[in-house]
């Protein structure tokens, strides 16, 4: 029949293997990338690097991190935002993030 088994490239997914078509990671998560090809899962899908889940269930999307959060690390959600050192939040859910002060 000329069809054959493809893996997913970068970005997407299928959730079982075979002919059928890949799906967008963007679509359940806009902005979210894989790590690599040949995803089989949509838990697969995680943001980039300078980016964190935001868990909106209306509007849920990777959201560019802000001063003194990590931009080096891809997956984070807004509950696992790994701060810089010398900044603080609240709490997991606050995206107010505070310098620490400095004593003179």
């Amino acid at each position: 029949d000329g069809e054959r088994c493809v893996s997913c490239e970068k970005a997407k997914f299928k959730l079982a293997l075979g002919v059928e078509s890949c799906a967008l990671c963007e679509d359940l998560l806009k902005g979210a990338i894989t790590e690599e090809e040949g995803s089989t899962t949509n838990s697969s899908c995680h943001c980039p690097a300078g980016t964190f889940d935001n868990l909106k269930e209306e509007d849920r999307r990777c959201e560019v991190v802000d001063e003194g959060v990590s931009e080096d690390v891809e997956g984070m959600t807004m509950e696992s935002l790994k701060l810089e050192a010398g900044f603080w939040r609240t709490n997991p859910f606050s995206l107010d993030i505070r310098q620490c002060p400095v004593e003179p």
